[in-house]
């Protein structure tokens, strides 16, 4: 459906879609090519499935503060 690329370096992270037949959004706008993904975009695939963008260290800031 879609690809996320990793820059371990950079820590910076893309989202591609793949030709999927209901699409990837990013924050509710329809995607084409690769867009950079920032802290906290939600990402959609098809009508029902999504998913919050964090990064690890921030993942674990939230476990540690618990």
């Amino acid at each position: 459906h879609a690809a996320v690329r990793w820059d371990g370096w950079k820590r910076e992270a893309w989202l591609r879609d793949l030709g999927s037949t209901n699409g990837t959004l990013v924050n509710g706008t329809l995607i084409t090519g690769e867009v950079a993904l920032a802290e906290g975009n939600v990402i959609t695939l098809g009508d029902e499935t999504a998913f919050l963008f964090m990064r690890t260290e921030t993942l674990y800031a939230l476990v540690r503060s618990r």
